[in-house]
């Protein structure tokens, strides 16, 4: 083999083990969500099966779930919540329930304004991480983008569709910090050049780089000459994130 085909392998065994990493704390992640799925799906199937509409009250105890997640010793996400579909309760039009951890450690609710209208409306049917998955059906990725209103920092967002018998219910989803897959970046042999994990639309989600920032766009050229390997754990697979290394 020659000196630059047995590069590229080194390259390759790295990217690999790079992306074995992020797909166990993905995996993780969705393991949790699915829990939290589960348990949101329960309770409107029980009100269905009296005859009703779920209400609001029916998903009360589904915030002890949501703060179980966030609360372990190890929690796999940074924010988890449930968003119903628009009009699916009966005694609200709009409903989220979601919940982060603070700087402290601290679980706190994030608060947003619900009322169509008001000018701080926040209308979270509209955004990817709602809108992908309900008119997909699949568990979707979003990000990086800034969390406005919420961390203020680049996130990625996993997303669950939920379904009853009525159709679709709404989302149960969870953000994770970009920032936490800088972890798996930096490393031996993975200090003197550039690792970097992007999204299908190659916009950077992190780097062991400061010269490729999340939310930067690789050029073409770069995502085209060097090395990459996808990462495709609970997204569709013709759209998975890729690691480059030059």
């Amino acid at each position: 083999m020659s000196e630059g085909a047995d590069s590229v392998a080194g390259q390759l065994r790295l990217l690999h083990s790079i992306a074995s990493g992020i797909q166990s704390r993905i995996g993780a992640a969705l393991e949790d969500l699915s829990v939290i799925s589960t348990a949101v799906c329960s309770l409107l199937t029980e009100a269905e099966d009296q005859g009703r509409r779920p209400r609001r009250s029916d998903l009360s105890a589904i915030r002890g779930d949501l703060q179980k997640v966030l609360g372990a010793s190890e929690p796999t996400v940074d924010g988890v919540g449930v968003a119903a579909a628009v009009d699916y309760l009966e005694d609200s039009p709009y409903w989220l329930e979601w919940w982060r951890r603070s700087r402290n450690d601290d679980l706190e609710f994030v608060a947003h304004s619900l009322n169509p209208h008001r000018d701080v409306f926040y209308d979270y049917s509209s955004r990817a991480w709602f809108t992908a998955p309900a008119a997909t059906g699949q568990t979707i990725v979003t990000g990086p983008y800034v969390d406005v209103g919420g961390t203020n920092a680049y996130t990625v967002t996993l997303s669950i569709p939920l379904f009853t018998r009525r159709g679709f219910a709404g989302i149960a989803g969870a953000d994770i910090a970009a920032a936490r897959f800088e972890q798996f970046l930096v490393g031996p042999g993975r200090d003197l050049r550039p690792v970097v994990l992007a999204n299908a639309a190659l916009r950077v989600i992190a780097s062991n780089s400061a010269d490729y920032l999340p939310g930067a766009l690789l050029q073409g050229g770069v995502s085209d000459s060097w090395v990459q390997v996808p990462v495709t754990v609970g997204m569709r697979k013709r759209e998975p994130w890729r690691l480059f290394h030059p």
